[in-house]
């Protein structure tokens, strides 16, 4: 009879702890940073290529949000990031909306992403206030990340996303600076 009570209470350990490594999450976001004063002339120093864009005497700065996440899968492809970007204050903020998907996704530790915002922008709405990332894997949400203060609320709710502003990395005049280090994007 004692054996009968101990193999009792094994079983539902057992499915407790089964069911806890299930809940485990694919993809994570481990930091998000910007850069808000990039130029090409930067980047033109660095490979022989760009020179820096001036208008009138004036240098046009972007701003990068790089995203560094881990995955879990030995490989991943319908891997997304949606980025949810506010800039400015008042009635003159945005709040942008961009996303990149991506294919071959290797098990790892230290996945980069990156979007732009352009110049004209920036002059246009302000500088970056807030940031959120979230991170799907086959259309599933794995992960969601906020940058200076975004709150736990889904803020960008709150007004109209304009989308198209934010630019991939191969949309911007940075395409070729250290391609080697990101994801291969996956085409629509």
């Amino acid at each position: 009879m004692v054996k009968r009570l101990k193999a009792f209470f094994i079983l539902p350990a057992v499915i407790i702890c089964s069911f806890s490594v299930s809940a485990q999450k694919d993809f994570e976001i481990r930091k998000i940073w910007v850069d808000t004063n990039l130029q090409l002339e930067e980047i033109g120093q660095r490979s022989g290529g760009l020179n820096s864009v001036t208008s009138l005497g004036k240098k046009h700065f972007w701003a990068a949000i790089y995203v560094n996440y881990r995955s879990l899968p030995l490989w991943a492809d319908d891997v997304k990031l949606a980025y949810y970007v506010a800039l400015g204050a008042g009635s003159k903020s945005e709040i942008l909306y961009g996303e990149e998907s991506y294919a071959n996704v290797e098990k790892g530790i230290s996945h980069k992403a990156v979007i732009y915002v352009p110049p004209q922008v920036l002059a246009r709405y302000g500088d970056v206030q807030k940031i959120t990332v979230d991170i799907y894997y086959r259309n599933k949400l794995q992960d969601s990340q906020n940058f200076r203060f975004a709150g736990g609320k889904q803020w960008w709710k709150e007004k109209k996303l304009v989308k198209g502003l934010l630019k991939t990395k191969k949309e911007s005049p940075f395409a070729l600076d250290n391609f080697n280090e990101y994801e291969l994007v996956r085409e629509q």
